[in-house]
């Protein structure tokens, strides 16, 4: 099977719009799944005790029927590297996996304003958080 790729762009709100209409042709789709890996920086380090667990990075799953080829994803962390790796499940429950691309998501989207909303609501609330 030829690779399938996958490109994105980004909306003036923020998301990240991932165009998936380059699967396999021929394929019956049930459902597309988009997993967002998130790149740790190489400054990353920690400071304190931690379980195996806490060292494998953040993913984020978005879900899209198969009657859309653009999914638009939001709530992402802004400016933020992402792994990003779209998976085409078939009406065989066989799965199919895109190339893997490497993104930085855009300003903007909830993500953002619920951070915001929460800076001014702690500061508000308490005077300092």
């Amino acid at each position: 099977m030829a690779p399938w790729n996958i490109t994105t762009s980004s909306s003036h709100d923020g998301r990240v719009l991932v165009d998936l209409s380059t699967h396999p042709d021929d394929e019956d789709v049930a459902f597309f799944i988009t997993s967002f890996t998130m790149i740790e920086s190489d400054h990353h380090y920690h400071h304190h005790h931690h379980d195996e667990d806490d060292d494998k990075p953040m993913e984020y799953l978005h879900m899209e029927n198969a009657s859309r080829t653009l999914a638009e994803v939001s709530d992402l962390p802004v400016f933020t590297n992402f792994t990003l790796t779209a998976y085409l499940v078939d009406i065989n429950k066989d799965i199919y996996r895109s190339e893997d691309i490497t993104i930085e998501t855009p300003e903007g989207g909830e993500y953002n304003m619920l951070w915001h909303y929460f800076i001014l609501g702690c500061y508000l609330s308490q005077g300092y958080c």
